[in-house]
């Protein structure tokens, strides 16, 4: 018995481009078409959504907050949460479904077709999508269904697999996709990220890009070099960021996903506001990229907020008000961030400092903070000197370097991904100065910026921080989702927010 392709978008993301509107209504309709009806460019567009709303919306800003780029409104509650580690198996659910019903069963059909017609391009988008959407589930959870999920007619309570297996099983996916007999000139099918009638070669070298993120990712726990001089050495990565874009519109559900949640198309403007560590780094090197991605208080100055610290009218009554810190700056047409060149060249930094030249990685990190203001934020690279002149690249602290660098322009950027790189860097790391020194719990008292070093982070104050988060510890996991645990007996039991993944032991 045929299927019907599970294929409905949680948002009509794609309807800014015409002939996908048509794609986001196949779920849930017993007369919707079956997957014999279907091409791969009916399907990929929807999965791309999908995966973009998660990963570029709540994922994004969540990984923000708990990573010390965003802190949440003084006023309100309750994006302060997973700040203070409020983590529960409610936490990563949304994300979870829509990966696993909405991406992944999906790419299964344009898998199988693709294979059935030996379009050897477009597999290789949905194998590239596959892993990094795969990948995402590893990052949050530390394990994911993998080797028996999505066989939902012969087994609906697939196990989880664990992290480095699911990691080593993308890795050859990609492998086996990237040595199929690709026609780099042949376009692929109808994508949202490239476009219509786009060559292969463009996913060729995300393929690689990914395989790059990956495998540095395992360095620390795995002996990768080989691979990784190999991927290197071939050099065949994107020369721009890739990204979502071009096809928003400023109507609710079709604008960018972060934006629909944090401005008047959602109810929660303007609560995402610039961490008092990111301001601090921003200071240090009169960094224009503050001024790209945040906007200045009521006051015209740039002013950051606590990780987790909800005063309301008791506490630090001057940084009540809606004006009082610097909220993010957002547009409904802002892109929704893949991997950008800066963090190609951020690894390949980190490469030539664990294993090759320090002559090349000093060259490649400069790179990266070069291109993190021409390529990702639009600035002119002249702006990247006072940068390079304050974080200068230091072969004894490589690690620091690159990670308070990374970490920086993934700030508005891509909170998911800076997440993933605090926990595996560490760094930013923490410095004496913690939530209750820079904000006393005392009636009208004030921030003390002076007591935040540059490049530092802070555990949020004691009388605000979940009792499952220790000081001066970062979220390192979240608890298995319940859409899960409620309904597949092999989830496994849960693990404490405090124990690293595999890749960040």
């Amino acid at each position: 018995m045929k299927k019907s392709i599970i294929y409905g978008v949680a948002i009509a993301l794609a309807a800014g481009f015409t002939s996908c509107d048509s794609y986001l209504d196949i779920n849930d309709n017993p007369n919707s078409a079956t997957e014999s009806k279907l091409k791969p460019s009916n399907i990929f567009p929807g999965c791309e959504g999908a995966f973009m709303n998660i990963y570029g919306g709540t994922w994004h800003y969540m990984g923000a907050f708990q990573s010390w780029q965003f802190a949440q409104q003084a006023s309100v509650w309750q994006w302060g949460q997973i700040a203070r580690g409020d983590v529960t198996n409610e936490t990563g659910n949304s994300g979870y479904y829509n990966i696993y019903a909405k991406v992944l069963m999906n790419l299964q059909a344009v898998l199988r077709m693709s294979e059935k017609d030996e379009d050897w391009g477009t597999y290789l988008a949905a194998t590239t999508l596959r892993a990094a959407a795969l990948q995402i589930i590893v990052d949050a959870f530390g394990d994911a269904p993998y080797s028996e999920a999505l066989d939902i007619d012969n087994n609906k309570v697939p196990k989880w697999d664990s992290g480095a297996d699911v990691y080593a099983g993308i890795l050859a996916e990609l492998d086996a996709a990237l040595g199929k007999p690709i026609i780099g000139a042949k376009s692929v099918c109808t994508t949202l990220l490239f476009g219509e009638s786009k060559p292969a070669s463009d996913w060729v070298k995300l393929a690689n890009a990914l395989k790059l993120r990956i495998l540095m990712r395992v360095s620390n726990v795995q002996n990768v070099q080989s691979q990784l001089a190999s991927l290197i050495a071939e050099d065949n990565f994107p020369t721009s960021d890739v990204r979502w874009q071009g096809f928003f519109a400023n109507q609710e559900s079709k604008s960018n996903p972060f934006f629909n949640q944090f401005t008047a198309h959602g109810t929660h403007e303007p609560y995402a506001q610039m961490n008092i560590a990111v301001q601090k780094v921003y200071e240090a090197a009169a960094d224009t990229r503050e001024m790209r991605y945040f906007k200045t208080n009521n006051d015209g100055k740039y002013v950051g907020w606590l990780s987790g610290c909800y005063p309301g009218n008791e506490f630090a009554s001057s940084y009540n008000a809606m004006g009082d810190c610097s909220n993010a700056k957002l547009s409904y047409d802002d892109p929704v961030n893949l991997i950008s060149v800066a963090e190609i060249e951020f690894f390949k930094a980190e490469y030539e400092a664990r294993y090759g030249s320090q002559a090349s990685a000093k060259e490649h990190y400069e790179k990266a903070i070069k291109a993190s203001f021409t390529k990702t934020a639009g600035l002119d690279e002249t702006d990247a000197a006072s940068v390079i002149a304050a974080w200068p690249y230091t072969p004894d602290n490589w690690a620091k370097c690159i990670g308070i660098q990374k970490w920086i322009h993934l700030t508005m950027v891509n909170g998911f991904e800076g997440w993933c790189e605090l926990r595996r860097l560490k760094y930013p790391a923490f410095g004496t100065a913690t939530g209750d020194d820079i904000l006393p719990k005392a009636k009208d008292s004030t921030i003390d910026m002076d007591l935040l070093v540059a490049g530092e982070i802070y555990t949020t104050a004691a009388w605000e921080r979940d009792a499952q988060l220790p000081a001066n510890t970062v979220i390192q996991r979240w608890i298995y989702p319940s859409n899960s645990s409620n309904n597949n007996p092999n989830t496994p039991k849960p693990v404490p927010i405090t124990t690293p993944v595999f890749w960040a032991q």
